[in-house]
């Protein structure tokens, strides 16, 4: 009995029968496990590999039918019934307009949320982390999440005091 190694790790046996007991014969079979053993880890790589092409694959299909023209259609014919464009509303179907638009903002959040994870394992989106005043960061999330706080008709007030440090956040950026 021969152990198939990669480096430390016994990831097989090679199991054979004889009738001599030859230094010879043990090498041989120490050189043919440690072939085996390569062979054996480069079938296990290129089979990860071709998982992580198969995923890639799978996110471009998924992506591919729920592309921003989609919701951009969905979300202006939601938009043009609820501003009455073919006739008055009642307060239940303005509801569940209202959840149909925030439906097709979640799905395409997820859509793009699927499309830079792609990216980065292709290696094509960058990640950079920045520093950032709190007043900025959070101009940025009243200014993103406006048109939501005015549909459901709230206020958001804030208040930050002077002299806070700069915070990291994540940055990315497409590499052409």
């Amino acid at each position: 009995m021969i152990p198939i190694r990669r480096e430390a790790t016994v990831i097989g046996l090679l199991m054979l029968e004889s009738m001599t007991d030859s230094q010879e014969d043990l090498t041989f079979l120490n050189r043919l496990s440690d072939h085996a053993a390569i062979a054996i880890s480069n079938a296990q790589l290129y089979g990860e590999v071709q998982r992580g092409k198969l995923w890639r694959r799978a996110i471009s299909c998924l992506s591919w039918p729920m592309n921003s023209r989609t919701h951009d259609s969905i979300k202006g014919y939601s938009e043009l019934l609820a501003a009455g464009a073919v006739g008055a509303i009642n307060t239940q179907q303005a509801n569940f307009l209202n959840t149909i638009r925030s439906n097709v903002e979640r799905m395409s959040t997820l859509v793009s949320d699927l499309n830079d994870n792609s990216k980065i394992e292709a290696g094509r989106l960058r990640i950079e982390f920045k520093a950032v005043e709190v007043n900025e960061l959070l101009e940025e999330v009243v200014k993103s999440t406006k048109r939501q706080i005015d549909d459901k008709k709230q206020i958001i007030q804030t208040e930050v005091p002077p002299q806070l440090p700069m915070y990291g956040v994540i940055a990315y950026a497409l590499d052409k």
